[in-house]
């Protein structure tokens, strides 16, 4: 239970994390990315409105260069062209002036493959400029304007943004190296301090676990004294029903005792013989004990077993959970009903367990609720169906040991307790 407690404590911790990781990252990149569009538009724009050139004088206008996001130095390194096409796509003039990587012949295969693309796509509004878009050529990757048609002709400008592209990219992979160095650190020490931080938790079940071992042993001499005496009045003055309430309420008690020290051995993980046993055989024996109970009950039991299903496991702790899943059956199933018994291999480590059983007032039972120590389904905890309400969570210690899932579903008047994941 503890190292169960302890693992989901540490998956939940390192996933939250990584789910604010990622959130935080991931909208930096998007952030820096945005940021790199908006400037690249506005540089585009700008050689755009100035008919294909950034004005050699723009160094001098300190406000323009702040607004672009411009240095000295990146305003002279900038490497665009722009080519002026007419209103069929053709090439009227190149400006090739302030780039080297490409001649006229990929300029107008740039233009043309532009032009095309904005006639798909493209909506233009008065005099501004189109949306942004890219283009590869020579492992280049360029940025690329239309500006709104005048007078039968559209100026195209491209600039090289091969490095605003590698920059996204460096951002991007840092991150995620970042991101998995930090969730790895995370996890170590999350891990390491996982026992301390759950100190508290660990100390409280483990006074539980004593309390009711010893509480357990402290019960047993009174109820043996009770019943011993019991038993003597009986064999002094005869059976009655004050007599016969006082030992059913004994046994009950005893029985109630028995398995909360059960629970508690086996949170304990004490004494547990783990072995491959074959859960078909042990299923098929432990069903034929129950069919006497049905039979008295009007009720029939069926059941479909696959054969030489093998798991691994102990052979008194599997027949404790099949007892007590059947007896749940038996006691709760409609009168003439019907308790179908199944088992079956999903796979290696999927070997699946199940009991149904008739039960057409299962709509108001909480089935997520089904395993919690003394719930009971009959809210009043009617007394003309005994139990403590202590049964189904002893097979969820039981499932819960052998890291498998027991989950109860109810639909169409039909109550199935599944026990899935056994492992081979």
């Amino acid at each position: 239970m503890i190292k169960s407690l302890q693992r989901k404590f540490i998956v939940i911790a390192t996933c939250s994390v990584a789910v604010i990781l990622l959130a935080v990252l991931g909208l930096i990149n998007i952030m820096y990315i945005h940021q790199s569009n908006n400037e690249i538009q506005s540089v585009l724009g700008y050689i755009s409105k100035n008919h294909g050139e950034l004005p050699s004088n723009i160094k001098n206008d300190k406000q323009t260069m702040n607004r672009l996001q411009l240095t000295d130095e990146s305003s002279s390194q900038l490497r665009y062209f722009s080519v002026l096409v007419d209103q069929n796509g053709n090439p009227l003039r190149y400006d090739l002036t302030h780039i080297s990587a490409i001649n006229r012949s990929s300029a107008k295969k740039m233009a043309k493959a532009a032009f095309k693309n904005q006639n798909q796509s493209s909506v233009f509004s008065d005099n501004t400029v189109n949306q942004l878009r890219r283009f590869h050529q020579n492992n280049l990757s360029f940025a690329y304007f239309i500006e709104a048609p005048q007078d039968d002709a559209q100026l195209i400008v491209f600039m090289d943004v091969t490095y605003f592209d590698h920059s996204n990219r460096e951002i991007m992979k840092f991150s995620i190296i970042f991101g998995l160095f930090c969730l790895l650190c995370f996890f170590i020490v999350v891990t390491l301090f996982s026992r301390r931080v759950l100190h508290p938790i660990i100390e409280n079940s483990e006074k539980q676990k004593r309390f009711i071992t010893n509480a357990g042993h402290e019960l047993k001499t009174p109820l043996s004294v009770i019943s011993a005496n019991t038993e003597v009045m009986e064999a002094l003055s005869g059976e009655n029903e004050w007599t016969q309430s006082t030992l059913n309420q004994v046994d009950r008690m005893n029985s109630l005792v028995n398995n909360l020290m059960a629970i508690s051995r086996l949170e304990e993980q004490q004494n547990l013989q783990i072995s491959t046993i074959d859960l078909s055989q042990i299923t098929s024996d432990v069903a034929s004990e129950y069919r006497g109970a049905a039979m008295q009950k009007n009720l029939t039991l069926s059941t479909t077993i696959q054969e030489h299903v093998r798991i691994k496991a102990e052979k008194e702790t599997l027949e404790e959970l099949l007892n007590i899943l059947l007896e749940n059956a038996v006691k709760y199933c409609d009168p003439g009903g019907t308790i179908t018994v199944h088992v079956a291999s999903r796979g290696f480590n999927n070997k699946i367990l199940s009991v149904s059983n008739t039960y057409k007032n299962g709509s108001h039972v909480d089935t997520s609720k089904l395993f919690e120590r003394f719930y009971r389904g009959d809210t009043s905890h009617n007394n003309k169906i005994e139990g403590s309400g202590i049964g189904l969570s002893m097979a969820k210690g039981i499932a819960d040991f052998y890291n498998a899932q027991i989950k109860a579903d109810w639909a169409d008047g039909i109550m199935t307790m599944t026990l899935s994941n056994l492992k081979s």
